[in-house]
């Protein structure tokens, strides 16, 4: 058995998006919430052992190894040109959200 800490922070993360200490391996997801201006790059599901406001707004999350599993933008509408817009690219491809 691993023993960590989880921050009260990570907590809330894991509740807010509905992880449990099992699931991993689900893909990344970007979330963005006009009610409270937060963008939430979720790179891995994984327990966060750890958040850190590197910057004032940026909150990063990592795991028992030190990894970054995810990255929360606080106003993001002051950080970020669109928020609620987003086009991934893969390979000098761009690809229009829903269109794979």
């Amino acid at each position: 058995m691993v023993d960590y800490v989880i921050t009260e922070h990570a907590l809330f993360q894991m509740q807010r998006r509905g992880i449990s200490e099992s699931e991993c391996g689900l893909g990344m997801k970007i979330t963005y919430d006009p009610n409270t201006d937060t963008m939430t790059i979720i790179l891995k599901e994984s327990v966060v052992a750890e958040s850190d406001e590197e910057k004032k707004g940026i909150i990063i999350d990592y795991d028992d190894d030190g990894d970054m599993v995810s990255l929360e933008i606080l106003d993001a509408k002051k950080r970020i040109t669109q928020p609620t817009q987003l086009v991934y690219e893969l390979a000098d491809q761009a690809v229009e959200p829903g269109t794979r």
